[in-house]
């Protein structure tokens, strides 16, 4: 191969800038990308094709490469899928947040495998997901995108992630590494606790690429950080994949962190530090021809990445590329997945009894800037959503088909019960405003962030009322894509502007309000939580959200979700999360009601446990003591004088009045601890919780953990077992 090559298989390039007049250009394509190139960037979510459509644009773009090219090395295409492909008409699901509020790893694997099989169809093989930043700030951002606070939670979630994605022969990026959204940078906590998930993705999950982050580590930028990328990810964790860029982090290096001296340099910087290919346009990684013609760069750091690109395209871009046709992105059976999503990802945290709603004549007014808004069910990183926020095109309700809170009701509800709707007020109303972060994307400090929502006129006073003369009021509130997501930060995590007071208000026409929370970070609710009858928490439910709430609100779906993450009490007590044990909050992690009440009994002793051993068994009777069949969400803490932690979970499904003795298996390696690069297990004390969450514990031992040290290089088991 040429170094020209060479060096167009470490780049990305964006799809739109090969097309003329709707259609590929092959005359573009021989000017910009003459040898090839390794990726195509979003190929779905930059553009509002329909997916025959996109999947013939791929097929040109692969026959140009094969057809017109030297080395005839097939294209990379990828995409985001957290909340589903982010393609035109393609299912969304729940929001990773409210995904890990599940506590059902199966329901994120199936969803993953649902989204591995369109990208496939389409002729993608690549995923820039899952996101595994442990999120213990609810400032940040991007906090819907993870799977919540706790790295053993993100770990299992991400590996199930994973494990779905390349099981179906779609390649998993594990992002962002590491310590993206974590200022604790302290040897310890970083390689106990912030690497964790990526130790079980690259040693367990066997992810195919990893991507830095945009943050800086120990004041160096994550993208050109030796110590990161080479010393921790590649001989720490031992990762031997692709390392991709993050959209512009190489170019940040300089323009934004101001850490180089110019993009040459920070080019230069990246690829020896480990960075393999440079996304999205391949910008800085450009300048690598003439920075080896003038004896800058030795060919042979390019070679090294260039082998493992080439490696990582054989094993997942199939030989016989074919083009389907009569493409189906949002398939019932995924419609059906993203249904049953969204009924376990919906938290109820509160309810004075009037849930669920009885089959009788009433009169509900709806009413909230989020109940009947499309903005209420999209993450940040849904086709609808991206297409709006970057590209200005409205979303559209029936693209996929989408259920609000208002139209999940008028879907489900039957003759007794009459529906009425009035807005309050509108999004425009709101007087925060929302600055993007200067170290992230790009694309995202550029983005005009003004909704395009198409309201009807409405009413503060008219919907007050209106209120007056219902018997119940149902509000939904919350956030929107312009108020959270990658680049969106807040000035705290109230509900935005207006909307507590205006909940207030419907709390003073004496009616019982319930709350429906949407938005994609935790929010301060705990005043409401006195004053209002019920109290939801939706996150971003997809495209099948209404509809999940309205069977949870009218009794056909019992509830079963617990919060992933803490719900601070006020802006004032932020960060806090689960090893904050000391500052209790009114939802804690691991919080959530059912309409169902359960019972634990008959614990196990444990009273000794030796570094001998490989696992111990811990063993309960729980049982369902109500009339109504549901699911638990059993927990299991240690606390070894430091911080509670998260060591198992399990979700027991038992019918009315049924029992089952419940066996959890925990192995030595989840109390070991990294040390001077070793891993090691000591004998010590601990404390054994079981409970219901993080602070409603049924069961509670101390025990120790006696004999010798003992030494290995890494762990064998990751995660307690049910069994």
């Amino acid at each position: 191969m040429t170094l020209e090559e060479k060096v167009a298989q470490l780049r990305g390039f964006w799809m739109r800038d090969l097309i003329e007049n709707d259609e590929i250009s092959i005359e573009k394509c021989r000017e910009l990308i003459p040898d090839g190139i390794g990726h195509i960037c979003q190929f779905a979510s930059t553009n509002a094709y329909q997916a025959d459509k996109l999947a013939k644009v791929i097929s040109e773009l692969q026959d140009y490469v094969k057809n017109e090219t030297k080395s005839q090395i097939p294209i990379m295409f990828h995409e985001e899928i957290i909340c589903g492909l982010a393609a035109r008409e393609a299912t969304v699901t729940p929001q990773m947040i409210g995904m890990a509020c599940s506590f059902n790893p199966a329901l994120v694997s199936q969803n993953a495998k649902n989204a591995a099989e369109s990208i496939k169809n389409l002729g993608g093989y690549h995923v820039l997901s899952p996101m595994m930043d442990v999120i213990t700030n609810a400032n940040w951002a991007r906090a819907e995108e993870g799977f919540g606070e706790d790295s053993y939670m993100v770990s299992v979630f991400s590996d199930a992630f994973i494990s779905a994605v390349q099981e179906n022969g779609v390649a998993a990026t594990a992002k962002h590494y590491a310590g993206y959204g974590v200022s604790n940078q302290e040897e310890d906590f970083f390689i106990n606790e912030t690497l964790f998930p990526f130790e079980v993705a690259v040693t367990k999950s066997k992810v195919a690429t990893v991507m830095p982050g945009y943050h800086k580590f120990r004041d160096v930028p994550a993208s050109v950080s030796t110590e990161l990328l080479t010393r921790s990810l590649r001989e720490h964790l031992g990762f031997d994949g692709v390392i991709v860029s993050d959209y512009n982090a190489i170019r940040n290096a300089h323009t934004n962190h101001k850490y180089t001296k110019s993009h040459e340099e920070a080019a230069l910087m990246a690829i020896k530090a480990g960075i393999d290919v440079d996304l999205p346009a391949g910008f800085n990684y450009a300048h690598f021809v003439e920075l080896v013609k003038n004896g800058q760069l030795d060919e042979s750091i390019i070679d090294a990445s260039l082998e493992r690109v080439l490696k990582f395209k054989e094993k997942y871009i199939p030989k016989n590329l074919s083009t389907k046709s009569n493409i189906n992105l949002d398939e019932k059976k995924y419609r059906n997945d993203a249904l049953k999503s969204a009924r376990e990802a919906i938290v109820l945290l509160t309810n004075n009894g009037i849930l669920p709603l009885q089959n009788k004549e009433t009169n509900i007014l709806v009413t909230g800037p989020n109940a009947d808004s499309c903005y209420s069910l999209l993450g940040d990183y849904s086709w609808g959503g991206l297409a709006e926020f970057f590209r200005k095109l409205p979303i559209d309700r029936n693209d996929p088909k989408l259920y609000t809170l208002l139209g999940g009701l008028e879907a489900t509800v039957n003759e007794n019960f009459n529906i009425e709707f009035e807005r309050g007020f509108n999004w425009t109303d709101e007087d925060e405003k929302i600055v993007a972060t200067k170290d992230g994307d790009i694309q995202e400090q550029k983005a005009n962030r003004t909704p395009l929502e198409q309201i009807p006129v409405t009413s503060f006073n008219s919907a007050l009322e209106k209120a007056k003369h219902s018997d119940i009021i149902i509000v939904g509130v919350g956030e929107t894509r312009y108020l959270c997501g990658e680049g969106s930060n807040r000035k705290g995590i109230d509900l935005p502007g207006n909307q507590e007071n205006y909940i207030n208000k419907l709390v003073e026409t004496g009616k019982p309000v319930i709350v429906v929370v949407f938005g994609g970070r935790p929010m301060a609710i705990s005043r409401l939580a006195k004053k209002c009858a019920a109290i939801l928490y939706a996150w971003y439910p997809g495209e099948e959200g209404g509809n999940a709430i309205a069977e949870i609100l009218l009794g056909k779906t019992n509830p079963t979700a617990k919060l992933a993450v803490t719900l601070p009490n006020s802006n004032q007590d932020v960060p806090v999360c689960l090893k904050d044990t000391n500052r209790p909050q009114m939802f804690p992690f691991g919080f959530g009601l059912s309409y169902t009440t359960f019972e634990y009994s008959n614990f196990s002793k444990l009273e000794q446990v030796s570094t001998s051993n490989t696992s111990f068994d811990i063993m309960f009777t729980l049982k369902n003591t109500s009339d109504i069949d549901g699911a638990e969400i059993t927990q299991f803490y240690f606390n070894n004088k430091q911080n509670k932690k998260l060591l198992g979970f399990s979700k027991i499904v038992l019918k009315a009045g049924e029992e089952k003795n419940v066996t959890m298996r925990f192995y030595l390696d989840q109390f070991g601890r990294y040390e001077n690069g070793e891993f090691i297990i000591k004998p010590n004390q601990y404390t054994l919780m079981i409970g219901a969450s993080s602070i409603d514990i049924k069961y509670e031992c101390s025990f120790d953990i006696t004999g010798e040290n003992i030494k290995k290089l890494k762990r064998d088991y990751f995660f307690s077992e049910n069994i």
